[in-house]
């Protein structure tokens, strides 16, 4: 079951951000990697959960797709290169 977008607002922990899903009724915490928002959204002097919400709906796919496919929600910069070759 593909996993819906909430409007709740990102977190930045260390060296990541943290952002909400749901799967149902279910909230599953995903994360994206640093690396992935600055191949992104490099060489912004911005906060990083900014960064990230510049791009947070291309995140917010493979994040779905991830899940889908079995794996933990955890976008990591190989993620957005496989996601954008499929």
């Amino acid at each position: 079951m593909p996993l819906k977008p909430t409007r709740l607002p990102a977190e930045e922990e260390r060296f990541e951000v943290r952002f909400i899903m749901r799967e149902g009724e279910e909230e599953v915490d995903c994360f994206v990697d640093e690396s992935a928002i600055e191949d992104l959204d490099g060489g912004e002097d911005d906060a990083l959960v900014e960064r990230f919400g510049r791009h947070r709906a291309l995140f917010e796919a493979i994040a779905s797709w991830l899940h889908d496919e079995g794996e933990i929600p955890r976008v990591e910069l190989h993620h957005v290169v496989q996601f954008r070759e499929r």
